[in-house]
């Protein structure tokens, strides 16, 4: 469990999808010799496929014929299975580096493309429970806020799902943010606070590793032409 765990946080780091707690997990185990020797085998071999170039293979192979002393025929032969040998060895590398990148989870786009909803509703005149709920969520005090929060979040009050939902992504609590946007949508009649909605339910099915609802939400984003179009259609582009 602990060596899947170790594998996941080394993926990670390596397609610079890390959050923000697993980089304070990632720098405290650097400090084991053997995690930090595993992340630099794994650097290594991804440097090493990026590097399987045809044109380096082919200088090197040249290299080879140069120092070789076989006759004429034996070198036909010789390099004809070399050359055979070498494409293979690159196709299973470029292979293998392609399932590498095309095996990460969706998750790995989420810190490119995930903005704190900001606390724009502070203002004089709220209630002080309120105010002290959103303040909570401005200090970056989720855990808190989101108890309170979730006192507030109803269809009278429906922006409240949306700072609650943010909470529970910063909490990594997928499952609990999709429900506060998938509440917020149900009873919104305010079509931006719907289109902020959709969005950061965008947001939870992307760090739930959930494609097949995540796709269906970005097109019908896509196909509105509001004010999360261009994102929408830049995040499909790159999960497709």
């Amino acid at each position: 469990m602990q060596e899947e765990t170790h594998r996941v946080l080394i993926d990670k780091y390596l397609t610079n999808s890390l959050t923000e707690s697993e980089k304070g997990s990632f720098i405290l185990l650097l400090e084991d010799p053997e995690f930090k020797e595993a992340v630099l085998h794994e650097k290594r071999v991804v440097a090493a496929i990026k590097a399987s170039e045809k044109a380096k293979l082919k200088a090197y192979l040249k290299g080879i014929s140069a120092n070789t002393p076989i006759s004429e025929n034996q070198n036909t032969r010789y390099f004809k299975k070399l050359w055979i040998a070498a494409a293979s060895v690159l196709l299973i590398a470029s292979i293998g580096y392609f399932f590498y990148i095309s095996n990460q989870p969706i998750s790995s786009q989420f810190e490119e493309f995930y903005e704190l909803y900001p606390a724009v509703t502070i203002q004089r005149g709220e209630g002080e429970a309120i105010s002290n709920a959103l303040q909570l969520y401005s200090e970056g005090k989720y855990q808190e806020a989101a108890t309170e929060l979730a006192v507030f979040a109803n269809p009278d009050q429906p922006v409240y799902y949306l700072y609650l939902g943010n909470c529970y992504l910063q909490l990594e609590e997928s499952q609990k943010a999709i429900a506060a946007f998938e509440a917020l949508i149900e009873v919104s009649n305010d079509s931006i606070l719907t289109q902020h909605s959709q969005w950061y339910l965008v947001m939870a099915y992307l760090q739930s590793n959930e494609p097949e609802p995540l796709k269906a939400l970005l097109h019908k984003i896509i196909d509105q032409q509001g004010m999360y179009t261009e994102l929408a259609s830049k995040l499909l582009n790159k999960i497709d």
